[in-house]
């Protein structure tokens, strides 16, 4: 059997699904990568053939936004063109695809010559979450146009999203999210961590808290400034700002981070589902996290971590909980890293993409 996997992803929490899928599969089959991506910072040519179909991302603003799009959907279909024409030549058993920087469902889905299993990590956010709305302060001329490209990004995206024969998705919540706005079924497949990685080290002092994400307001970027305030400098912050793939951070150099952290602070704003909780579990440090999106499910409440309302007046009580009860720190440690072991792993994510990929190739 073999298998072709198709992407257009940047470095990020959704390419390390891809890059571990694929690890995972070609232990038992071959797998051909193909990508529109020049490089990445995770070594798939380790594990697989590798096929880069990289298109020229030209910019553009103003009177010439209109013909970059124009250019970068044009360039972008011609690849997938190609593409397509790699995989009808060499006849694969099966083909997954994860979703495409610019459409979010690829323009390959109409293009490829059999039922592809779609692995989406989220739904098309841009169009469909008020916080990602167009700011109304620009110009009437580029207002009208955004709204017409978001509205024609919809209607694209809802029928490359039906070409699919299956679609698996990383949370309930987004399942929610692909029932409501998709009306299809799906099945959920929680993403894992590397448990052999992210590891507790004990006997490490713990002494700050830690924040892993962009300094901007929809990762919760504001919160971490006002819990900062609030302490006003009675504690450590540590930040690890990601741009561009964790600006090249290896998995042990994050580590390390966690590991010397009394807790991790993840507030990104209503987040499909994220790996930073997973990381930082399995490392033995609780999380404190926003009471929204995927968070609620792979946070337990008062057991492995926090969730609490987005609000300062509600974060900063439990951050003093565990300042005050040291002891608190290790138990809600030990209990992550035994839910992470438990429940998110990347066998059981695999032995569960593997059974979707067999029951949609019979």
């Amino acid at each position: 059997m073999k298998t072709a996997v198709v992407d257009n992803l940047p470095d990020g929490g959704a390419k390390r699904v891809v890059f571990e899928q694929i690890k995972g599969l070609a232990r038992v089959q071959p797998v051909v990568y193909f990508t529109n991506e020049l490089e990445s910072i995770f070594p798939f040519e380790q594990y697989t053939d590798v096929r880069r179909y990289p298109f020229e991302r030209p910019g553009g603003s103003g009177w010439q936004r209109p013909l970059a799009d124009g250019w970068q959907w044009g360039r972008v279909y011609r690849s997938y063109q190609r593409i397509t024409q790699a995989i009808r030549r060499e006849r694969f058993d099966w083909i997954m695809v994860h979703p495409c920087r610019l459409t979010q469902a690829p323009l390959l889905m109409t293009m490829l010559p059999q039922r592809t299993l779609y692995y989406a990590e989220e739904w098309f956010r841009l169009i469909y979450e008020p916080q990602f709305k167009p700011p109304t302060t620009l110009p009437w001329m580029k207002r009208s146009y955004e709204r017409w490209r978001r509205a024609w990004l919809a209607r694209a995206d809802k029928s490359l999203v039906a070409q699919a024969g299956q679609i698996m998705v990383n949370s309930k919540y987004t399942q929610r999210h692909f029932s409501q706005v998709y009306g299809l079924t799906t099945e959920v497949n929680y993403p894992g961590v590397d448990t052999t990685v992210y590891k507790p080290r004990p006997g490490l002092k713990r002494d700050y808290f830690l924040f892993v994400g962009e300094p901007d307001v929809a990762h919760g970027y504001d919160l971490v400034k006002g819990l900062m305030a609030k302490f006003n400098g009675r504690v450590k912050f540590k930040i690890i700002a990601l741009k561009a793939g964790r600006l090249g951070l290896t998995d042990q150099a994050i580590k390390t981070q966690y590991q010397g952290a009394i807790a991790t602070l993840c507030l990104d704003k209503q987040e499909p589902f994220g790996l930073i909780p997973l990381e930082s579990m399995a490392c033995g440090t609780p999380v404190i996290a926003v009471k929204e999106g995927g968070y609620r499910e792979t946070i337990r409440d008062g057991q492995t971590g926090w969730l609490r309302e987005r609000r300062v007046a509600a974060i900063y009580p439990v951050m003093l909980k565990f300042l005050k009860q040291p002891g608190l720190v290790s138990q809600f440690g030990q209990a992550g890293r035994d839910w992470v072991e438990q429940e998110f792993t990347w066998k059981r994510h695999l032995d569960q993409l593997a059974d979707a990929l067999t029951r949609m190739g019979t």
